[in-house]
């Protein structure tokens, strides 16, 4: 039932964005068992997020999957929810120039310098330029925190018990 609504609003998301993302059904579904096998989140959890994520328009097909996975690294790296993670970095990514001061909440620092390039590549329509910007740096903090958690023994059977979920 959970992953049934979890689906649910992920076509809800695709069908109310226009498809704004570039993404599919079928490429979402392909990147959700990428991502659960390689972290300890369970295919709705995932799903979920992929949904929330959907309705960020600024974030296309180019960021997505690299987006998704910084969402599960910071989640995993921090110890909390996953919603919390991607509302956060959603922000960030779909509006780099004014996300970045909202990523100091986790820790993420980023200068002055790389601000104001940022809404410098952004006001010229470089907007993919922004969001890899963000994307390193949230990989330089978190960078296979999901992984490593899906390592442990605890994440092992966090994964085989997700498997009976799904």
């Amino acid at each position: 039932i959970i992953n049934e609504n979890a689906q649910a609003q992920l076509r809800a998301s695709l069908k109310s964005t226009g498809g704004a993302a570039g993404m599919t059904a079928d490429s979402l579904d392909d990147l959700t068992t990428a991502l659960q096998r390689n972290s300890i989140y369970g295919k709705a959890e995932i799903t979920q997020i992929e949904a929330l994520l959907l309705t960020y328009t600024n974030v296309g097909k180019n960021v997505f999957p690299q987006t998704m996975q910084a969402i599960l690294d910071s989640a995993a790296k921090a110890n909390k929810g996953t919603t919390e993670a991607a509302l956060q970095i959603s922000k960030a990514i779909n509006m780099p120039a004014i996300g970045m001061s909202a990523l100091n909440e986790v820790g993420v620092q980023f200068t002055q310098q790389q601000k104001d390039l940022a809404a410098q590549l952004v006001k010229n329509g470089r907007l993919f330029e922004a969001q890899q910007m963000v994307l390193r740096e949230l990989s330089n903090e978190f960078g296979g925190s999901a992984a490593a958690a899906a390592a442990t023994l605890w994440g092992r059977i966090s994964q085989l018990s997700e498997q009976y979920i799904d």
